[in-house]
């Protein structure tokens, strides 16, 4: 039996807020799974991404991530705006890692 389960929310100190004397706001609990950001993709280009290196060899590195989310913004605190391919939805990112615009996606 399930109360209430979250998927794709990523818990941070923004996002777990109660007043107590206003009895309003919102608290995760501790986790019970914990998983996070990781990067997948041309074996290359995801070593890359793992070292957080976008020059020498690594210079052509696209990581393609889904646009607001905890995840893109991560991102642009380590790489530059231009190594970013921020797409919608998953399936539009999938698509374009596919056709060749990212060599690797950004996700869970």
């Amino acid at each position: 039996e399930i109360d209430l389960l979250i998927w794709g929310d990523t818990h941070t100190m923004e996002r777990d807020f109660h007043e107590a004397r206003a009895q309003v706001g919102f608290q995760f609990t501790d986790p019970y799974f914990y998983d996070g950001l990781g990067f997948a993709g041309q074996p290359l280009a995801v070593q890359c991404a793992d070292n957080y290196n976008w020059l020498g060899e690594c210079r052509d590195l696209k990581i393609c991530v889904n646009s607001g989310t905890t995840h893109v913004d991560i991102l642009r605190r380590i790489f530059p705006d231009p190594n970013l391919v921020p797409r919608d939805t998953k399936d539009t990112f999938l698509h374009e890692f596919i056709d060749g615009g990212c060599n690797v996606i950004a996700g869970e």
